[in-house]
């Protein structure tokens, strides 16, 4: 991250009925743009308004296609909006590791403050996982 900005909310679109937006920009910098990342990060959760799921074919084919390059992926980044956790690891984070060698920077948004934090899972046994936090500079 470059830079966060304050945050506000606004009223839901296209249904003002669901709950509000919060809106946050975040400065950052990254190998493509925002059109390809939109592609390459297609949501399949079963409810996509709550929830945001990887293709699993798509992640290894991002592996495979960076293995034998100078670049590596070291981690992955999301956001708990609205969440009482702030960026702690959730219960659903902590079912959707695949690999305990990434580091997870967890974006948390709620009305009184925005927390970014990263960290890295050490596993204990099946679905147990100790998170070590790390600094972020």
């Amino acid at each position: 991250f470059l830079s966060v900005s304050s945050f506000y909310e606004t009223p839901s679109w296209p249904d003002p009925q669901n709950p509000k937006f919060l809106n946050i920009v975040i400065k950052a910098k990254f190998k493509f743009d925002p059109e390809t990342l939109l592609k390459i990060c297609k949501n399949i959760a079963d409810d996509p308004y709550n929830y945001f799921e990887i293709e699993p074919k798509d992640i290894i084919y991002t592996y495979k296609k960076y293995r034998n390059t100078k670049l590596s992926i070291i981690g992955h980044y999301h956001s708990h909006p609205k969440d009482l956790l702030n960026s702690l690891p959730s219960q659903k984070d902590i079912d959707s590791i695949y690999d305990s060698n990434l580091c997870w920077l967890i974006l948390g948004i709620n009305s009184a403050q925005v927390e970014y934090s990263a960290y890295v899972p050490k596993f204990i046994k099946e679905n147990t996982y100790n998170f070590k936090r790390i600094n972020i500079i």
